[in-house]
């Protein structure tokens, strides 16, 4: 190749291909990393997030067991000193009242419980036992989060709870 004055030209200098010897740092041979601990905190925290979930979902249902547990231990304390008693009579009143008042004090929602009339023995005498039967719907906070890729991750919206006290007539 020829200029304008008709001295050869050199070719052109390639640009330095990041070999030493030409101020450049050396290429690494492994791929670089720089977002890789930002992506691993998110997934941890993504999975930390729905341990506390699932944690917190098994508080609420663990918490309303033990209040329906107590409610089911006062009915049958009431039943086995009447144990002859008749839905609509005073006892029976006494009886869902006394459920009553324990569900409300553990927090339950008593449109959500449902009171069943005591289980006798087939002899009812003194020392036989009568069992308390009390179910209640559990709606918790939690059933209704969903994740945008995971979906419900399998928590269900409501839970079915039976608390069951069997005590001697006295």
């Amino acid at each position: 190749m020829l200029s304008m004055h008709g001295k050869p030209v050199s070719e052109p200098k390639s640009p330095p291909t990041g070999r030493a010897g030409y101020g450049l740092r050396a290429q690494h041979s492994q791929p670089r990393e720089e977002g890789q601990g930002l992506l691993e905190t998110a997934v941890g925290l993504l999975f930390l997030l729905l341990i506390l979930l699932v944690m917190f979902e098994m508080l609420f249902v663990f918490t309303s067991y033990i209040s329906l547990l107590n409610a089911s231990a006062q009915g049958a304390i009431r039943a086995a000193g009447h144990p002859n008693m008749e839905v609509g009579d005073y006892h029976y009143d006494q009886y869902v009242s006394d459920i009553q008042g324990e569900v409300l004090a553990g927090g339950l929602s008593w449109t959500d419980t449902g009171v069943n009339p005591p289980e006798l023995p087939a002899v009812v005498e003194a020392g036989n036992p009568l069992t308390v039967t009390l179910n209640y719907t559990l709606t918790t906070p939690f059933g209704e989060i969903f994740f945008p890729i995971l979906g419900k991750f399998g928590l269900p919206t409501q839970y079915h709870i039976t608390a069951r006290t069997t005590v001697p007539i006295r």
